[in-house]
């Protein structure tokens, strides 16, 4: 973006160049001027279009990976999803070994927890399929409600393993 802007400055100022010489010389070196002039507009021009499909074959590949670091991003939360279904299963069925022991607060807080997970899960397929940037968008919410499912299934842990002491 910034060559072109150079370029665009360089042919404004031939341009003013071009129009003193023109005002200056006599008939013969208009002639000549204007040709100078045509030719350093085309090739401004034909520079301005490389120029032009270069950026344009930049962005393509910066949209290739985002669209790539999306991915990445799809897959480590689903990854991190599934690591906290696994530990809230986990939990649960120790609660269910323990029967009446088991506090109904713990149980109460895993039920909340599987709540926010499967909402989680829903978050990160509407991310899967979205398109463009809107992704970017959802990343820090996707990122915060794994942090928080991630401390609830702490403090309910502790919480049983509290009970499972008394």
């Amino acid at each position: 973006m910034k060559t072109l802007v150079a370029y665009l400055k360089y042919a404004t100022c031939i341009t003013l160049v071009s129009g003193l010489l023109l005002s200056c010389n006599e008939d013969r070196d208009k002639t000549r001027t204007e040709m100078a002039l045509e030719e350093t507009g085309e090739a401004i021009q034909e520079d301005a279009k490389d120029l032009a499909n270069e950026i344009e074959g930049k962005t393509d590949s910066v949209g290739d990976r985002l669209e790539e670091n999306k991915d990445e991003f799809v897959a480590t939360m689903q990854k991190k999803s599934r690591e906290l279904d696994n530990e809230i299963d986990e939990l649960e069925a120790k609660i269910d070994r323990q029967g009446k022991k088991a506090d109904r607060k713990v149980k109460a807080e895993i039920a909340a927890l599987e709540v926010k997970r499967d909402e989680l899960n829903r978050d990160i397929e509407k991310l899967r399929r979205s398109s463009g940037n809107a992704w970017q968008d959802m990343k820090a919410g996707i990122r915060k409600a794994v942090d928080e499912l991630d401390r609830g299934f702490e403090e309910a842990k502790e919480n049983f393993e509290k009970d499972s002491d008394n």
